[in-house]
């Protein structure tokens, strides 16, 4: 005799149920009659004519409240439990399955509901924070570029103050366009879609067109840029994905390390690997949050990270673009002393 799991879980539903309403409907029929006699409306004879009536009804709708048990609780199986089966035995049946097997497949089942809602849960405690970062990040560049143009809104000004004006407004708005610009790398990333160019690119060139750039950078924080030794090295892959990388992690190791500090940029290689190396003399990352950094969202100080800008999203997007083309990124860093990235690509053929 095979019975549906479902049905056996509708028949103890309905079962529950029906008890729960008779328990409650009996209750409710003696609270009344206590209540109606303690009014004085029910005499002897209307009280055995009362009781005799509750019995007629009740065996009138026993059926019907079965029934209705029966359904409510198939509706309840219903959502609760997948439509598997197990056998019960019956003379006439071959021996029944073991039923610890439909322990494990209802085990497995619980144990994949309980992940699924473990990572719904890491998602929105991630989701959260990066949604104040965000809106903070947005508004923060917004409220400079309407104070300047109010500013120029509000008298004549001269020629270079009017220039001075145009380039905060640009430097805003570069700012924005590069929170966008994670935003979308991001999304792209769920997706698992990136348009990567895939040209020669030479490293050594790739690092010193950016090394002028980035000491102007540096130098604002009172950090020192140094330039170290750089092999020649070919890869194929993004130069403008890569020049994002490498911008990525000289802005962290600028903005987290100690005024008076050094960022240093080399590259080295091997007979199949480039190595890109950015180090720093900064605030390290205690050895419990390296497997952490790279996470969507994930920022290590909170407040100091608000307060240096940023999304959360840098070094992911560096992991992300990085293994996007073949490559690893490694990391070694000490709390308090400073940290080293290392970016390995593998080489173009010759």
């Amino acid at each position: 005799m095979i019975i549906g799991l479902r049905e056996r879980f509708a028949i103890y539903y309905g079962t529950a149920i029906f008890v729960v309403i008779v328990v409650i409907s009996t209750l409710m029929i003696f609270v009344f009659r206590a209540h109606f006699i303690s009014l004085g409306l029910l005499g002897p004879d209307l009280r055995v004519l009362f009781t005799n009536a509750f019995i007629a009804v009740a065996v009138m709708f026993l059926p019907i409240g079965l029934v209705i048990s029966y359904l409510v609780g198939w509706v309840i199986a219903k959502q609760l439990h997948s439509d598997r089966y197990t056998i019960i035995p019956h003379s006439d049946d071959p021996p029944a399955l073991p039923t610890a097997m439909l322990e494990d497949e209802i085990q497995r089942k619980m144990n994949s509901i309980r992940d699924t809602v473990e990572k719904m849960r890491q998602g929105y405690d991630q989701i959260q924070p990066f949604s104040i970062n965000a809106s903070h990040e947005l508004r923060t560049p917004l409220t400079i570029m309407r104070g300047e143009v109010e500013l120029a809104l509000r008298s004549e000004k001269k020629t270079d103050e009017y220039q001075r004006i145009l380039g905060s407004l640009l430097e805003e708005i570069l700012r924005l366009s590069r929170i966008l610009d994670d935003l979308l790398l991001v999304a792209k990333s769920y997706t698992g879609q990136i348009d990567l160019e895939h040209q020669p690119i030479n490293l050594k060139t790739l690092l010193e067109d950016l090394a002028d750039e980035v000491e102007m950078f540096t130098s604002q924080f009172g950090i020192t840029f140094v330039l170290g030794n750089v092999q020649p090295a070919v890869i194929h892959g993004d130069a403008l994905r890569l020049r994002r990388v490498l911008l990525n992690l000289i802005d962290n190791a600028t903005k987290y390390n100690h005024e008076g500090g050094t960022v240093t940029l080399s590259m080295n290689r091997d007979e199949e690997w480039a190595y890109i190396r950015v180090e720093d003399t900064g605030i390290g990352i205690p050895e419990d949050a390296l497997d952490k950094i790279f996470d969507r969202f994930y920022r290590l100080d909170q407040d100091r990270s608000r307060s240096k800008g940023g999304t959360g999203l840098g070094l992911y997007i560096v992991k992300w673009i990085t293994e996007s083309h073949g490559g690893e990124v490694l990391v070694e860093s000490t709390y308090k002393v400073g940290s080293t990235f290392t970016l390995k690509f593998p080489l173009a053929e010759s």
